[in-house]
């Protein structure tokens, strides 16, 4: 697609500059835009190499604004810098601890941690490297939702996974602490919770992709 445009964007962050910073799924790049919403740049072509995406899902941004891609179907993440300049990749597409299979989301906790979920060996896991990619340990191999998509955490460092009941909430250690929801087309409930973030105050937004509306919950 042209400059500026999407197809199939999948998600968004702002920079600490106020950019906004999209995956466009389905022409499998990246696009940032200033606060103002004027088109800036964009990064990325349809392929395997480093650089290249094959459906490009959700990202996340360190502190210095670098920008990290979960890419599907080349089972990897590729960080970039701010201008959007290739750093690294992690990831071969094995179903083996410190590498991906589908990976679809990722996030880090307050000390840098990075954390990546994906389908792991056919059930949703979420594995904990270094803010270098360094791999040091599988924290959730089992309990997850049938499918998942997206991952948050919070500044207490509780880690809140999407899927098609609700939303699961872990401490960094692995151990479920609570669930939000359950499955319904009434008050909190959910068809399939997608993406998620906070707000200052700490409060949840929780996309429901067939219920068509977005959930908000308090810190608690």
């Amino acid at each position: 697609s042209d400059n500026g445009n999407f197809l199939f964007p999948k998600d968004i962050k702002i920079a600490s500059n106020g950019n906004l910073i999209i995956t466009s799924q389905n022409s499998q790049k990246i696009v940032i835009y200033s606060s103002t919403l004027n088109f800036i740049s964009q990064f990325g072509d349809p392929g395997g190499d480093v650089g290249q995406f094959s459906v490009p899902q959700y990202l996340e941004l360190d502190n210095s604004d670098n920008i990290y891609v979960t890419d599907w179907y080349n089972n990897s993440i590729q960080k970039f810098t701010s201008a959007g300049d290739f750093v690294s990749i992690v990831g071969n597409g094995k179903k083996v601890n410190g590498s991906f299979f589908f990976p679809s989301a990722i996030a880090y906790d307050t000390v840098g941690n990075m954390y990546v979920l994906d389908d792991g060996a056919g059930v949703g896991r979420v594995q904990k490297f270094t803010n270098a990619g360094v791999y040091i340990d599988t924290i959730i191999s089992e309990g997850l939702y049938d499918s998942s998509y997206d991952m948050v955490i919070d500044g207490s460092n509780n880690i809140y996974i999407s899927g098609e009941s609700g939303v699961q909430v872990f401490n960094t250690a692995g151990v479920l602490q609570r669930a939000i929801g359950e499955y319904g087309t009434g008050a909190g409930q959910f068809t399939q919770a997608r993406g998620m973030d906070f707000d200052a105050m700490g409060n949840i937004y929780i996309a429901d992709y067939f219920n068509s509306i977005v959930h908000v919950f308090d810190s608690a």
